[in-house]
């Protein structure tokens, strides 16, 4: 379980965790371990003065214990963790029963730093649609925070490890996967929660890496495609070949199958469309808010490039960054939620299968 301890002239916390004779770091049978060895600094104001953490984590026995990594971790998991790289919010989280598949918690990690983070690459942004350079001051910001908010992830994780007894289920990012970098944590710099999370693991004696590089202990990773595109309630995957399928029918039908007093489209099923939503222009880079009035005025200028923009959005499910609304079902969430979660239920469908084998 990581604990910040802080570090002072004098008596400290930290001293007695590293130099206890008993249990101490620096003991004969130590019962914590360095959590990347990490000291860490903070301050309110400006003006005021450091403050120092000493950042540790108590040894994995006091989770699953040693001795049960010989008769397999998996079968004493209780839960899984699946972590999701949000694009509204950037790490999100969902704790999943791991044979009732019901979800414990769910949420954000590192919430502090978020809004911090997100005014910063904002900032950046408005540089970079103005044609201007970005400064390197706000470069070096973006990046300390983004290694500040992914190491606070790291420990929090590790804090939901030890709750509720689970293993993790991380998004296989590799180089066949091109998913969207739209994210406030592009994929390269999320890949060090992985690396933070290894290294914590291993020490804990909950994880071990084989000569291929797979992971065997409290720590699997899934292919994410299609996981924030995947409704939980009635598993509809809202892919682009789905999309597609209804805007070529909507097209054949010469979109009559649209009725805008009720919001709904007519296809094979009946699907809700979303009185507003939201339209990204590339040319343009930012957002703009439309409804059905708009998509049926451009539907009758008979504009096909913008019909199909138009109506892709309409249909869903996420008619905006952070918002899932599945057209067939109606259920809504946060769309890093709903991505969290299916790599939760994809983690364990896995773990599952190798506990059966």
């Amino acid at each position: 379980m990581p604990l910040l301890l802080p570090l002072h002239f004098g008596k400290s916390y930290a001293r007695r965790y590293l130099f206890n004779k008993q249990w101490g770091l620096f003991s004969k049978s130590p019962k914590i371990f360095l959590n990347n060895a990490r000291i860490k600094r903070e301050k309110i104001n400006p003006g005021d003065p450091w403050r120092y953490y000493f950042d540790v984590s108590i040894s994995g026995e006091k989770i699953f214990g040693f001795k049960d990594f010989a008769n397999d971790i998996l079968t004493k998991a209780q839960c899984v963790i699946g972590i999701d790289r949000g694009e509204a919010k950037p790490i999100a989280y969902t704790v999943l029963g791991l044979h009732n598949k019901e979800a414990l918690e769910k949420g954000f990690l590192a919430g502090d730093y978020i809004e911090k983070l997100k005014n910063y690459d904002a900032l950046r942004r408005d540089y970079q649609s103005r044609g201007r350079i970005v400064p390197k001051y706000l470069k070096s910001k973006i990046t300390r925070l983004q290694k500040t908010l992914l190491e606070t992830a790291a420990s929090e994780i590790l804090t939901l490890i030890a709750k509720y007894k689970g293993v993790v289920i991380l998004e296989n990012l590799n180089d066949k996967f091109r998913g969207s970098e739209k994210s406030l944590i592009p994929k390269k710099t999320y890949k060090k929660v992985e690396k933070l999370l290894t290294d914590s693991l291993q020490l804990a004696g909950l994880l071990r890496t084989d000569n291929k590089g797979s992971y065997w202990g409290a720590l699997k990773t899934v292919f994410p495609a299609g996981t924030s595109q995947t409704c939980l309630k009635c598993e509809q995957l809202w892919n682009k070949d789905f999309k597609e399928e209804i805007i070529s029918y909507s097209k054949n039908k010469d979109y009559q199958n649209i009725d805008y007093t009720d919001k709904t489209l007519n296809f094979y099923k009946k699907i809700y469309l979303n009185e507003t939503y939201t339209v990204f222009y590339r040319e343009r880079k930012y957002n703009e808010k439309k409804n059905l009035e708009d998509l049926q005025d451009i539907i009758r200028e008979k504009e096909d490039a913008e019909i199909i923009r138009y109506l892709k959005m309409a249909i869903g499910p996420r008619i905006a960054q952070d918002t899932f609304i599945c057209g067939l079902c109606g259920f809504k969430e946060n769309a890093d939620i709903v991505g969290a979660t299916n790599i939760a239920k994809r983690g364990v469908n896995l773990i599952q299968k190798i506990i059966q084998r």
